[in-house]
C-alpha cells in the first residue's frame, strides 16, 4: 500500500528555534539486539481508515499553528551525526492489540522515556487511562448545532488520534498502570454487555450520550481510585509540534538533541527514537506486537512522516496528583434536598485556551438532563459551574442559570461540598460519589428550613474528618436560611 503525504497551509507561520545536536543523552549506535523491518507484520490499515487519519492530522497541524506550538529547528544537516540513538532510555515494548491506539502508545512511551532520562524512574503509565482522556474528554465543536446525540467519543470506538495528545496529557495527568490496566480489544468487547447500561455503543449520531457515559465511567472500565492517583503528566509549554510534513533534517535535529518525535504516519502513529544517515533509516519503537525496535526507511512511500510533535519535560514523579481529575465521573448531589446526578466528563476544554470555562458536563434530575459550564479553580480543588435553567443546549463555556462553588475535601476526595444561591438566599450543596441519605425530616407541612430543625444530632464531614455535632436549643433571631456548607451532614437523628 502506498501513500502520498499531503501538505497543508497552516494559519501561522512556524517559529524557528536553534537546534542543539550536542546531547549527551544520544548514542552514536544503535542497539545491540536485533532490529526487525517494518514490514514484519502484515500491514492491516483500511484506506478509510488513512484518509479520515489525514484529515485529523491536517486539523490538529492548523490548531497547533494558531496557538503557536509549531517550531521548527534551524538545522545544518552537515553538523548531525551520522547516527543518533535514544533506545536505552526506552521502558519495555507494549502490545496495543490492535485497537487503533497507537498514538496513546506512542504518547506515554514517549513521557516514560522523559521520566527515565530526567528522574531516573522507570515507569508504565496506564494508555488505558490516556484513551479515556482524550475520548470521554474530547467536546465535539460545534456542541450545540450537533445532530449527535452525544458531545464526545468513547474508549470503545476505533480511536483515530494524534500526536497531538501529547497537548492534551500535558493538562490532564494520568496514572500508573496497574491503577487503570489496559484492556485488550477481546476485553472491551466483554466489558460492553457487562455494563448494560452501555447498550450496544454503535458509532452514530443517534447514540445517547448516557450510554457513553454508562461506559466510560464504570469501574471495571476505569476506577475511581486511578483518578485520585493521575499525577504523571508532561509539563506545562513542554509540547512542541513540528508542522506538517517535517523534513528528514528537522526530525533528525530532534532525535539528536535528545528527545523523541511522536510521528504521525497514515492511519497510526509510533516513536522515532534514532536515525541512521548512511542506511537513510527510523529507528522505531512500535506498539503493534513486534517486540523489538524496528527499521523504517526515510523514503518509505508506505509511511511517510506526515507530522509530529516531542516533549522536553514532565513534571516530577513525586508531585501531587491532579485534583481536577479527582472531579470526573459521576456525583450523586444534593440541593437544598433537590437531589439528582452530576457527570463531569471534563474540567476544560484541552483543545482551548486554558482558564476558560468549557462544558463539564450535564445535571440529571427528575427525568431531565441541563447542561453545566464552568472551570476549576483553586489549583483544581473548587469547581466552580453554571446549571442551565433550559433543557436546551447551551453554548460551551456559558456561564447560564444557577450559579455553585463546591470544594473537594483533602481527606476524602469521594466527596465535596459547596454553596449556591437562589434569589439572594444562599443555600448548601453537598456531592459524593456514594449514595447520599435523603432528608429525614418531614417538612412538607410547612415551607423552608427553619432555626428550630437545626436542633439535634448531625453527623458531621469537614474536609474528610468525620464526628458528629449536637444542637441542643434555637434561638428566633437566627435567620431560618443555610450557611455555607463545609462538610456533608449524613443523618440526624432528632
Amino acid at each position: 500500500m502506498t501513500v502520498q503525504a499531503m501538505d497543508v497551509r497552516v494559519a501561522a507561520p512556524a517559529e524557528e528555534v536553534a537546534a542543539d545536536t550536542t546531547s549527551p543523552h544520544a548514542s552514536a549506535s544503535w542497539p545491540c539486539g536485533e532490529v526487525l523491518p517494518v514490514g514484519v507484520l502484515p500491514d492491516q490499515r483500511r484506506r478509510s481508515d488513512i484518509a479520515e487519519h489525514l484529515t485529523v492530522v491536517r486539523a490538529a497541524a492548523r490548531r497547533d499553528a494558531r496557538h503557536g506550538l509549531v517550531r521548527v529547528p534551524r538545522v545544518r544537516p552537515d553538523r548531525l551525526p551520522p547516527v543518533v540513538s535514544l533506545a536505552r532510555w526506552q521502558t519495555p515494548f507494549r502490545f496495543q492489540n490492535f485497537r487503533g491506539t497507537g498514538s496513546a502508545f506512542a504518547v506515554v512511551a514517549a513521557m516514560e522515556a522523559e521520566y527515565l532520562r530526567r528522574y531516573g524512574v522507570a515507569l508504565h503509565l496506564s494508555e488505558q487511562y490516556a484513551i479515556h482522556v482524550a475520548q470521554a474528554g474530547e467536546l465535539y465543536p460545534g456542541y450545540t448545532t450537533s445532530p449527535k446525540r452525544h458531545e464526545n467519543n468513547s474508549s470503545y470506538w476505533s480511536f483515530h488520534g494524534t500526536s497531538d495528545l501529547a497537548s492534551t496529557l500535558s493538562r490532564a495527568a494520568i496514572p500508573d498502570e496497574q491503577s487503570a490496566r489496559y484492556l485488550s480489544r477481546a476485553e472491551m468487547t466483554l466489558l460492553r454487555p457487562a455494563v448494560p447500561a452501555a447498550g450496544d455503543l454503535a458509532d452514530a449520531d443517534d447514540t445517547p450520550q448516557e450510554n457513553l457515559d454508562a461506559f466510560e465511567f464504570s469501574e471495571r472500565h476505569i476506577p475511581t481510585h486511578a483518578r485520585h492517583r493521575a499525577h504523571y503528566r508532561i509539563a506545562d509549554n513542554a509540547v512542541v509540534s513540528l508542522g506538517m510534513n517535517p523534513s528528514i533534517a528537522t526530525l533528525q535535529s530532534v532525535i539528536a538533541s535528545g528527545h523523541e518525535v511522536i510521528a504521525d504516519v497514515p492511519a497510526h502513529c509510533f516513536l522515532l527514537v534514532g536515525y541512521d544517515r548512511p542506511r537513510r533509516e527510523w529507528l522505531v519503537k512500535d506498539s503493534r506486537g513486534q517486540n523489538a525496535f524496528i527499521r523504517v526507511g526515510f523514503d518509505d512511500p508506505d509511511w511517510p512522516i506526515l507530522a509530529g510533535h516531542y516533549l522536553t519535560a514532565v513534571v516530577a514523579p513525586t508531585c501531587e496528583p491532579q485534583l481536577d481529575a479527582w472531579w470526573i465521573g459521576r456525583w450523586n448531589i444534593d440541593i437544598d434536598g433537590r437531589c439528582g446526578e452530576l457527570v463531569v466528563r471534563r474540567t476544560a476544554d484541552y483543545r482551548g485556551t486554558p482558564g476558560t470555562p468549557t462544558k463539564l458536563g450535564n445535571f440529571y434530575c427528575d427525568g431531565w438532563r441541563y447542561d453545566v459550564n464552568g472551570l476549576t479553580e483553586d489549583d483544581g480543588r473548587t469547581v466552580h459551574f453554571w446549571i442551565a435553567d433550559t433543557t436546551d443546549r447551551i453554548p460551551a463555556g456559558t456561564p447560564s442559570g444557577q450559579e455553585f462553588h463546591a470544594h473537594l475535601f483533602s481527606w476524602d476526595p469521594r466527596n465535596a461540598a459547596g454553596h449556591t444561591t437562589r434569589d439572594g438566599v444562599p443555600f448548601g450543596v453537598t456531592l459524593s460519589r456514594n449514595p447520599l441519605d435523603r432528608p429525614s425530616v418531614d417538612r412538607t407541612a410547612r415551607a423552608g428550613f427553619e432555626a428550630r430543625d437545626w436542633v439535634g444530632t448531625w453527623a458531621l464531614n469537614h474536609d474528610g474528618f468525620r464526628g458528629s455535632w449536637r444542637s441542643t436549643r434555637w434561638i428566633r433571631c437566627v435567620p431560618a436560611t443555610h450557611p455555607r456548607v463545609v462538610g456533608p451532614c449524613r443523618s440526624r437523628d432528632r
